[in-house]
């Protein structure tokens, strides 16, 4: 059901100090802080009636600025969405100071702007109605849920403007509205376009041979509005508080192997010891099936630094060779470091005693609590302190 709208008997009893207001982005042409539409002032507030494409995007100013000015125009005039980039559809916005922008919904809208002290309001009214859905739209899916056979794709249901597609034990998935064919398949795939809205949906957009990946393997149920270009994922199945997670690559034949299976530390912190991987042998971080954990590099990386993978990333490489190393994996940021011995300070000898150092690599007393490295007789080993 649609939010109701302010009537312009309310907004003219709003108070705004503002003397103008602009509509900038894709009604203004192009982008710029120093170009826009000055907007109608009516009772109460400002509009602009007109339509936003649905892939072309907008914001509003109090003012202009300097023409490559962004910092001081984003922070002080423009006013974006206080939820990020949405969708404007019909009902009721917040405004902020910030970098961020709305999503057109393809009809034509009036735009109204108020201000209630230092509060900015969005209201938009949509003037048409949205078209009927081709009756030849199909959208399909494959994943592992279903062995990626593409030759015999998961088709979606139709009902009530929503296309809808429950996939089983679902980790990583790629939605096409074309089918049976991997060119034609990939060529057609939709990704997403925007942040997500409060009913959990976001928006879509075509993007070419594009995979979905689930936080975790679950049931999970995809439903689809192609005429606002929406997408929604929803499961009732509660996240595991732990993943099987693998070095996977050409020193183990890419299986998942229990010998190369990280462990949990704390947290999302996931740690492999006694590591040993030539330079230049490709791997990746990820799960059994390659599924919702496939976490790649595209650069070689340096042992002792600290990176980001990135999911379905290409294979990751060393730029030179390691024995005995601890990895470290954060599941909740990706972030990943291969830690060598010389990577803290030193190497004790048997006739000293055990060094500990935390897992910046910075020396710290032997009583000190938590997740250290601790290297002993020339060997370096992550241990847990309570």
């Amino acid at each position: 059901m649609k939010k109701s709208l302010l009537s312009l008997a309310v907004m003219s009893m709003i108070s705004f100090s503002a003397s103008s207001m602009y509509i900038i982005g894709s009604p203004a042409g192009e982008w710029g802080p120093d170009k826009g539409l000055e907007m109608k002032e009516v009772d109460g507030g400002w509009q602009w009636t007109g339509t936003v494409g649905i892939n072309d995007y907008f914001a509003f100013a109090t003012q202009l600025g300097e023409a490559d000015d962004w910092d001081t125009f984003n922070s002080t005039y423009r006013l974006a969405p206080a939820e990020g980039n949405i969708p404007a559809t019909e009902g009721e916005y917040e405004l902020v100071h910030k970098d961020g922008s709305f999503r057109g919904c393809g009809l034509e809208c009036t735009y109204t702007v108020t201000k209630n002290g230092d509060k900015y309001t969005l209201t938009v009214k949509e003037l048409g109605d949205y078209p009927e859905v081709p009756e030849d739209l199909k959208f399909y899916a494959v994943g592992n849920f279903q062995g990626w056979d593409v030759e015999n794709p998961a088709e979606f249901t139709y009902k009530d403007g929503l296309y809808t597609l429950v996939a089983e034990n679902a980790s990583a998935i790629k939605i096409s509205t074309a089918g049976y064919e991997w060119g034609a398949f990939n060529q057609a795939t939709i990704g997403p376009n925007g942040a997500e809205l409060p009913d959990g949906f976001r928006p879509y957009q075509t993007w070419e041979n594009y995979q979905f990946a689930f936080e975790y393997e679950a049931t999970w149920t995809i439903e689809i509005n192609p005429v606002k270009q929406l997408i929604r994922f929803s499961t009732d199945t509660p996240k595991p508080t732990e993943f099987d997670i693998y070095i996977r690559g050409g020193m183990n034949d890419w299986g998942a192997n229990d010998a190369w299976k990280f462990s949990l530390s704390e947290g999302d912190l996931y740690t492999l010891s006694n590591v040993s991987i030539a330079a230049g042998t490709s791997f990746k971080v990820a799960d059994a099936n390659w599924g919702s954990i496939n976490y790649g590099y595209d650069s070689p990386i340096e042992p002792n630094t600290s990176v980001y993978l990135r999911y379905d990333g290409g294979n990751i490489t060393l730029t030179e060779s390691v024995e005995n190393a601890t990895v470290e994996f954060n599941l909740a940021d990706q972030s990943f470091k291969v830690i060598t011995s010389s990577g803290v300070e030193s190497i004790s000898t048997a006739d000293e005693p055990a060094m500990y150092f935390n897992l910046q690599g910075a020396k710290v007393e032997k009583d000190a609590k938590g997740m250290l490295i601790r290297v002993n007789c020339g060997k370096a080993e992550k241990v847990i302190i309570k």
